[in-house]
């Protein structure tokens, strides 16, 4: 594969179907960037030990503040069924969770205007 050849920093990689496969989207994924890879007509979705492949292409800070969104919600269904001492809790954990998207939106923006990965998301 061509990419066995570059050296440092490559950014996501966009690829066509004749190159999907579930080594270069481990190999790109190795290198710390994000694989949008074409899936070919006979893909399967089974990882068969590659995380890359299944992996979620929009990044951890977006996976982490929408699971923490579904725990706040779940702790303010708490508060609303009457669970005592939950309203501070849910009040914090969703305070928490604000936080986490303004970071991931503000580092999402930041690499954008600089096109390369100043802030991890």
């Amino acid at each position: 594969m061509l990419l066995k050849r570059v050296h440092g920093e490559i950014g996501d990689v966009c690829a066509d179907k004749a190159d999907s496969c579930r080594e270069n989207a481990k190999l790109v994924s190795q290198m710390g960037d994000t694989p949008f890879l074409m899936p070919k007509s006979n893909a399967s979705s089974w990882a068969m030990g590659s995380y890359a492949w299944n992996a979620p292409k929009h990044g951890l800070g977006v996976t982490t503040a929408f699971a923490l969104l579904f725990l706040g919600f779940t702790l303010l269904d708490l508060v609303s069924a009457g669970v005592s001492g939950m309203a501070k809790v849910a009040g914090w954990e969703i305070f928490l969770t604000g936080l986490i998207a303004w970071y991931v939106a503000m580092a999402v923006e930041t690499n954008t205007n600089f096109a390369r990965k100043s802030l991890p998301t």
